[in-house]
């Protein structure tokens, strides 16, 4: 099953790769300009490639697991790798520019920039969805979706239980009424 896999993902980094360097150069540039405090050495171009084919590995070697007798079958699988991969290398690259506007403006960006780069990672994850309702079929698409559910992370503020630590839950309390 996994045949496809290494040529795939050897070709998802070379285009990766070549559109995601601008992206750390101008990070690194701004980082050495504004003569901010010592980081940790940038990853090599390799270093990076390896990383990010590790996370593509992953990714879809978890997907393949959670969907049990559902995963995609022989014919589907370079399609389901070429999917998930496209959206790993997409998300890189939205980290990627996170990191640089917060060294931009001091760790601390304006919540409307860090809410749009957060609904990119929303249309990345809603594309896939198409995508994926597309290739599967309907037992496969179902059994992904809940694999989709346990292994994406939740989004702060939305996990765990009532109230979100505030007194009087969302009815109200002692710091702010309800919704």
């Amino acid at each position: 099953m996994k045949a496809h896999q290494p040529t795939f993902i050897a070709m998802l980094f070379a285009i990766a790769f070549t559109l995601s360097a601008p992206f750390t150069a101008s990070a690194q540039d701004e980082t050495e300009r504004r003569g901010k405090r010592e980081q940790a050495p940038a990853m090599s171009a390799e270093e990076r490639k390896a990383a990010l084919s590790q996370r593509i590995e992953r990714s879809v070697t978890q997907y393949l697991e959670e969907m049990g007798e559902h995963a995609p079958r022989e014919d589907q699988l370079q399609s389901f790798t070429e999917i998930l991969g496209s959206a790993e290398i997409e998300r890189a690259k939205i980290m990627q520019e996170m990191r640089a506007l917060r060294e931009k403006q001091s760790g601390r960006p304006d919540r409307e920039a860090m809410t749009a780069i957060r609904s990119k990672v929303d249309k990345i994850d809603t594309q896939v969805t198409k995508e994926m309702k597309k290739l599967l079929e309907k037992d496969q698409f179902k059994a992904f979706k809940k694999a989709k559910e346990k292994l994406t992370p939740k989004a702060r503020g939305q996990r765990g239980g009532g109230g979100g630590g505030m007194r009087g839950g969302a009815g109200g309390g002692q710091r702010g009424g309800g919704f």
